[in-house]
């Protein structure tokens, strides 16, 4: 979800991802860079939509697993008080993952990349989804960067997000 011009999608393929890899980004002109890069590479296998992240297009149960880097701290940009978000973040947080509830196969995964925001302690409390049950497990992930012939330790926190009906899972 929001895969802009990530390799995200070819990895995966290179990793033995099998089924296909969908990519959706609301830009056309970020889907029609990667949909280049990918015939310029001769690389198949990899889907690439334009897609508003708030009103998936696909079927019910279409997937096994969605990720996302970095595209639902774009909701919160804008959303004040990191503590306590506004109404329309809250809103829009609740369609983005009613969209992927939807579109994940019982027992799919969502995975949320982010850099580790505030708005994720609180997601939970402020969230009132009566189809689904949302439980977080962090894992925080360093590695080395290289940038301008140094290497940085940059810090990510790898969310998973199990979506279930109509319990968390333990």
């Amino acid at each position: 979800v929001g895969c802009g011009n990530s390799r995200l999608g070819e990895e995966l393929l290179r990793e033995g991802v099998t089924g296909g890899v969908t990519c959706i980004d609301l830009s056309p002109v970020a889907v029609q860079r990667m949909r280049d890069r990918l015939a310029e590479q001769g690389t198949s296998g990899v889907d690439v939509v334009v897609a508003d992240m708030l009103d998936l297009p696909f079927e019910s149960e279409s997937f096994d697993l969605v990720i996302e880097k970095g595209t639902m701290d774009v909701l919160f940009v804008d959303s004040g008080d990191p503590w306590n978000p506004n109404p329309t973040t809250v809103d829009n947080v609740t369609k983005m993952l009613e969209g992927i509830h939807k579109v994940l196969k019982p027992g799919g995964k969502f995975v949320s990349i982010t850099f580790g925001q505030v708005w994720e302690i609180q997601l939970s409390e402020s969230l009132s989804c009566p189809s689904f049950a949302i439980a977080f497990v962090f894992q925080t992930c360093f590695f080395a960067c290289p940038m301008i012939s140094s290497f940085w330790v940059c810090g990510y926190v790898i969310c998973a997000l199990y979506i279930s009906t109509p319990s968390v899972p333990n």
